[in-house]
């Protein structure tokens, strides 16, 4: 992402909302391990209900920022293994949608091995609901799943919030993920799904990490399917990273 970009093109509607759509939705993925372009990620994306040819233009120099630096990786350099965090917050310093912004970074000895930026989260009027004990039933009826949903922006708006948080909170990332599917056609059933969602995170604000004392010995486990996704027939892989008994960073994502 350019520091001063052009606007060549801004007033010019871009034809194929479905590839573009279907790019940041990738994107979006492939950000939870790649903290890199999360913030160029999201800025693109926040146009996705009217994109223009220099968002268009935008969302290909992220492509090729990607595909430049695909050798890439983290350098993890000798030392003491002690865990340390730093965070940091400005108060409404967004000039586009005055919005806070919140980030942190946690280092292993001398390798940053997490980092994080995000907005502060719109609200959505369920501060006092009754909390979910998780954030996907595991049967979920289909009641309304033939009634359109109304307000298509208030609900773009909500998932594009958690996307954000699901940074973060990599325990609804499966769930976010399978509710901004379907943002090209909503019904009440997906709204009834959104809400599930933020009832969930309004009851588990006061979670965090448990870290325990041991050895900080850093290790990494992978796991994968083929196929297994029984809507899309897309295969799931994941990982776990702990720093000896403690889970640090986790990730499950759709194959592309």
């Amino acid at each position: 992402m350019t520091v001063s970009s052009s606007t060549n093109g801004a007033d010019t509607p871009f034809a194929d909302i479905t590839h573009f759509r279907s790019l940041i939705g990738a994107l979006q993925y492939l950000a939870i391990t790649r903290p890199d372009i999360q913030f160029a990620v999201n800025r693109v994306a926040q146009r996705m209900h009217q994109p223009s040819e220099h968002d268009y233009h935008c969302l290909k120099r992220i492509l090729r920022y990607i595909f430049g630096t695909l050798g890439r990786s983290l350098l993890i350099r000798p030392g003491d293994l002690e865990l340390r965090g730093f965070s940091n917050s400005d108060r409404a310093n967004d000039k586009n949608d005055r919005k806070s912004t919140s980030g942190f970074h946690v280092f292993l000895g001398p390798n940053l091995i997490s980092w994080c930026t995000k907005k502060q989260p719109k609200k959505a009027g369920l501060e006092k609901c009754t909390s979910q004990p998780t954030p996907m039933a595991v049967s979920s009826s289909t009641n309304g799943a033939d009634t359109p949903f109304a307000d298509i922006t208030h609900f773009r708006s909500l998932i594009g919030a958690l996307h954000y948080l699901a940074i973060i909170r990599p325990d609804i990332q499966f769930a976010v993920n399978q509710v901004g599917q379907r943002m090209h056609q909503l019904s009440e059933h997906d709204y009834h799904c959104l809400k599930r969602i933020l009832r969930y995170i309004f009851g588990t604000l006061s979670r965090g990490l448990l870290i325990r004392p041991g050895d900080l010995e850093l290790r990494g486990f992978s796991d994968s399917d083929w196929a297994n996704d029984k809507n899309d027939r897309k295969s799931t892989s994941g990982f776990l990273i702990f720093s000896g008994l403690n889970l640090i960073s986790w990730c499950t994502k759709n194959n592309p």
